[in-house]
């Protein structure tokens, strides 16, 4: 009997330290998956190249709110990021950080970014709509189907208190195969306008019926104090297309619109529409241009010279000035070797100034098409790219003056490390879409 208890007593330690044993191999086998976590996550942010947008010409404040966004397609991973004039911005999450973040975070676009950082709380679940602001007011609105009909939904910000208040309207119905959505948003002293589309579909995604409606708000009494319905004098069988305001000037707000057509198509309204020849090398489009008036709601036709590479262009309306850009040289999308731009006085209906963008003059290879902010164009200037590989050897950034084609400021991105490195890792870099954080 007591060699059997020896015997069990024997068994119990020797199972005791086998578990111990499997316990510490457990414990060591978590310890080093975690360390090689953060290595290969966490870590590699470190080994990840950095990048800054440099001032080479101007003024250093216009490339201080310019944000680059692309990605890092190099041997060191496959990143998306932002560079600015602080340095880069990895904006996936790390190995380990995809893994449980990503699905739960969003990407905003840098002046969206901006707004969460300063009105954090007025912003939260705000990010399908538009934004409008003032020194004293931020406006956001977005238009959300309920039960058959288009809501207008509209939160005003006092910026000073940060209190906000929210409004809803039914602004008609929405049908099945019907496309209702904000065109334009404007703050015209006192009021707020709203300039609604709604469209209908073809069986093949076409756009058909355009309707454009403005609504106006009194942001003092809180209402809505008219409904304006903009009837194009246009024939049937027309496409609808907006050029936005985006100057400074509080005093001449219009909103410029572009009726478009196929050549002989619609020829009366509610008729039969015709398509062109089949001989036709190129679809022919006919345009008709109208602006419309906030302050007093009057639609006038516009006299423009419409370009050949009409479909290539984009209008910016500015006050009382509208500029074309329109690619001209060896076009590739909405890329190109050289653009066209001219300056139209909407007061007069006249071309006040034009003149034409390199790319080489500018220092790469190709122009992307800009954006436009308070009378300057912001370039995208990419250089070649090396042997096949998907990044530009060099990117630059070029800032004009819209009216005079005077150039403000000259930047590039460059590389964060040995000089030796840079061409290497500035290879591998594809930075394309330029944002505007203000």
């Amino acid at each position: 009997m007591a060699e059997l208890k020896a015997d069990y007593r024997q068994s119990v330690r020797l199972k005791r330290k086998r578990i111990f044993s499997y316990a510490w191999v457990g414990l060591l086998a978590a310890f080093s998956i975690a360390a090689l976590a953060v290595y290969y996550g966490y870590a590699s942010d470190e080994r990840l190249p950095g990048f800054h947008l440099e001032t080479m010409e101007g003024d250093a404040t216009i490339g201080s709110a310019i944000q680059l966004d692309g990605s890092y397609v190099g041997r060191k991973g496959n990143r998306t990021m932002t560079v600015d004039a602080e340095g880069t911005n990895y904006t996936d999450a790390n190995r380990v950080g995809r893994l449980f973040i990503l699905p739960f975070s969003k990407t905003y676009s840098a002046a969206t970014a901006a707004l969460i950082k300063e009105h954090r709380t007025f912003m939260r679940g705000k990010e399908y709509g538009t934004f409008e602001q003032t020194d004293d007011l931020l406006l956001y609105v977005e238009v959300v189907p309920k039960k058959g009909e288009a809501i207008v939904k509209l939160s005003v910000l006092n910026k000073k208190t940060e209190k906000a208040v929210e409004y809803s309207w039914a602004a008609g119905t929405w049908k099945p195969r019907e496309n209702v959505g904000l065109a334009d948003l404007q703050i015209e002293g006192k009021h707020a306008h709203f300039l609604l589309e709604r469209y209908g579909t073809t069986q093949s995604n076409m756009q058909s019926d355009p309707q454009l409606f403005d609504y106006v708000f009194d942001l003092t009494a809180g209402q809505l104090i008219d409904t304006r319905e903009i009837k194009l004098p246009v024939q049937a069988g027309f496409h609808l297309s907006v050029a936005n305001d985006r100057g400074t000037s509080i005093n001449l707000l219009h909103v410029v619109l572009f009726a478009s057509r196929e050549a002989g198509a619609g020829k009366e309204a509610g008729g039969d529409q015709s398509t062109p020849a089949a001989s036709e090398k190129a679809q022919i489009i006919e345009y008709e241009p109208f602006i419309y008036d906030y302050a007093d709601g009057r639609l006038q036709p516009l006299a423009l010279t419409i370009p050949v590479n009409m479909e290539h262009t984009n209008n910016y309306v500015d006050g009382d000035k509208m500029y074309s850009v329109t690619i001209s040289g060896n076009s590739t999308g909405w890329r190109g070797e050289s653009f066209d731009i001219t300056e139209t006085d909407l007061r007069t209906q006249s071309e006040t100034a034009a003149y034409t963008l390199l790319a080489s003059e500018l220092g790469g290879k190709e122009l992307l098409m800009p954006r436009f902010m308070d009378g300057k164009f912001y370039f995208v200037v990419p250089g070649a790219q090396v042997n096949g590989a998907m990044g530009r050897v060099s990117t630059k950034v070029t800032v004009i003056e819209a009216a005079s084609g005077k150039s403000l400021y000259q930047g590039q991105v460059a590389y964060d490390g040995p000089s030796s490195e840079a061409t290497a890792e500035l290879k591998d870099t594809v930075l394309l879409n330029l944002e505007l954080r203000s």
